[in-house]
């Protein structure tokens, strides 16, 4: 706040408050400052993914949409964006765009795409196709302790997505364990979220264990 009273045009002071209103989920204040920060430097491409963000979070997925685009025309090269509009896709059940970009995610960056191999597990596991369940899911593990030490997603929910292909390849212990393992590293800023959970529960073939896995994570949303 200092720097923005020496320099109230300051876009990058300015969006980077924002930033901190929204992993405290102050998503009006958030908005505001990305706004701010946007109109200062309208091609500030990190701003914009930002306020993608914060429009996913409050489920105004047009708007989530449109900004993530727009951080993609900005940064054709940051696969970090296409892993966000997948996601937008994702909770939209636009389940084609999806697969597109985390596809395209895991393409430009295959080394630490966990999250995007665990959502084109998802996709193929809710559209029944096994072999490719097992093909995503595997490579998810199989890349876990390079994306863990990347830390491109908080330790939750990189624990949480290892959770969810250890489950969906039939380790239903080993992923109950890791979801606990998930809860104690749980921040401020991560959200519970139970969409992944209600796209298995539509699946042809529901992965056993899927019921106490809501169960448990039912418990940490109440704790958290």
């Amino acid at each position: 706040d200092r720097g923005i009273e020496l320099q109230p045009d300051y876009a990058w002071a300015i969006a980077r408050r924002g930033e901190t209103y929204r992993r405290m989920g102050r998503y009006d204040e958030a908005l505001a400052d990305f706004d701010r920060g946007i109109e200062l430097q309208p091609d500030y491409a990190w701003a914009i993914a930002r306020r993608g963000d914060v429009y996913q979070a409050l489920k105004q997925y047009e708007e989530a949409e449109s900004d993530y685009q727009r951080a993609i025309q900005l940064e054709p090269d940051n696969a970090l964006h296409h892993n966000n509009l997948g996601e937008v896709y994702l909770k939209w059940r636009r389940l084609d765009d999806a697969k597109r970009e985390f596809e395209k995610r895991a393409q430009m960056r295959p080394e630490d795409a966990l999250n995007g191999y665990v959502c084109l597990g998802l996709i193929a596991c809710y559209q029944g196709n096994i072999d490719e369940v097992r093909q995503q899911f595997e490579q998810a593990l199989l890349i876990w302790n390079t994306a863990w030490e990347q830390q491109l997603q908080t330790p939750a929910a990189l624990l949480e997505n290892k959770a969810i292909a250890l489950l969906c390849l039939g380790q239903r212990e080993a992923a109950l364990q890791t979801l606990k393992e998930a809860k104690v590293q749980l921040r401020r800023e991560d959200v519970v979220d139970f969409d992944r959970y209600e796209l298995l529960s539509s699946a042809p073939q529901i992965p056993e264990g899927l019921n106490e896995v809501v169960t448990l994570l039912q418990q940490i949303a109440r704790d958290h």
